[in-house]
Order: structure tokens, then C-alpha cells, then sequence
């Protein structure tokens, strides 16, 4: 963490937009600690919180529009082939695939509270072939929703979050799960209700 601050320190808004930039776009890179740690700065008043809010949303929605146009355009064998080099192995692109197939908008909107979504996110929803407006807006509101959320909590609580990060995790996982069982279930009600109708 000291030298995660250190960095911070010496390139500020800059270096946390870069990193999450590039860490949208599929490379295996420490975003979300870059982003606690920003916002740890930001409440002893070395950084402007704003400043780290918007930095950490337009590197994650730029990335994520980038890895979008990459998946888009590339496609998944180029994808599958190289991105082991990067950590992109095909069983774990595969897994990543099926939410996508399976949920579509809902997994963009919350995929950056999840390591592996986190990065696979642009490149999955444009080989899939999901609707750019569609994804724009998903991601653009999960970009907003994630980096408001670590930023503004780092900033309130300060060091005591790191104490409780793992508890964080897991209920966040928890609400995340229930709430794409109840989208599925009500996707199956309205499915059925069509299929009833006269």
C-alpha cells in the first residue's frame, strides 16, 4: 500500500485514470486498490475527491468503451489465443462469456465489483455482440456506481476501511447475486406472460 501511495503522490489524478484505463481495457492491473488508496489520500486532504471520482469514472468508462471496440472488431479467437499471455486463460474467458449470454446489461452494470468482470467487461459485451447504446449506458452507470463507492468510502472512513474490506466484499457479492436471481426470475415472469397471453 505505501508504494501504491507513493505513486499516487507523485502523478495524482493522472496515474489512477491511466491505470483504470488500461485495466478496462483487459489487462490485469490493480484498479480498485489504486482506488482505495486515492481515496484514503483524498480524506487526509492530499487529494480533491472529485477529482479521484472522476478520474477513476472516465478511466473506467473510456477503458471499457476501448475494450468494447476491441471485442467488437478483433474478435474472440484473437482474444482467446493471445490474452493467455495477459492472464486471459479460455476457461475463464469462457465463464465470463456465459454471464454475459445469460444477463447481459445487468452483469455490465455491476462487472466492476468482480475482479475478472472487472476486466473483461468492454471485450466480452463486443464479442457477444451486445447493443453499444445499451452498453454505453450500463457501464457508464456501473463505472459511476463502483468508483463512487470505493472513493467515497475510502474517503469517509479512511484506514478503518481496510480493516473491513473483506466483509465488504462478500455482502456486496451477496447483494449482487440476489439481485440478478430476482432480475432472472422476473425476466421468466414476463417470458411467461407473453407466452399465456391470448
Amino acid at each position: 500500500m505505501h508504494q501504491v501511495l507513493d505513486f499516487l503522490h507523485a502523478y495524482g489524478a493522472i496515474a489512477i485514470f491511466v491505470i483504470i484505463f488500461l485495466e478496462s481495457t483487459g489487462l490485469p492491473l490493480p484498479g480498485e486498490s489504486l482506488l482505495i488508496a486515492s481515496g484514503l489520500l483524498a480524506g487526509r486532504g492530499e487529494l480533491d475527491i472529485w477529482t479521484v471520482f472522476l478520474a477513476a469514472w472516465a478511466g473506467g468508462m473510456l477503458g471499457d468503451n476501448l475494450g468494447y471496440v476491441i471485442g467488437r472488431t478483433v474478435g474472440r479467437p484473437v482474444i482467446v489465443r493471445y490474452g493467455s499471455k495477459v492472464g486471459l486463460t479460455e476457461p475463464r474467458f469462457a465463464a465470463v462469456e456465459r454471464q454475459f449470454l445469460k444477463h447481459g446489461a445487468l452483469v455490465v452494470l455491476f462487472a466492476r465489483f468482480f475482479v475478472v468482470l472487472r476486466q473483461l467487461n468492454g471485450l466480452v459485451a463486443g464479442i457477444t455482440g451486445m447493443h453499444w447504446l445499451h452498453f454505453f449506458i450500463a457501464n457508464a452507470a456501473g463505472a459511476a456506481l463502483w468508483a463512487g463507492f470505493w472513493a467515497f468510502a475510502a474517503y469517509a472512513f479512511g484506514t478503518e476501511l481496510e480493516h473491513y474490506l473483506p466483509y465488504g466484499r462478500q455482502a456486496f457479492y451477496v447483494v449482487g447475486i440476489a439481485l440478478a436471481i430476482a432480475a432472472a426470475a422476473y425476466g421468466l415472469h414476463i417470458m411467461r406472460r407473453k407466452k399465456t397471453a391470448p
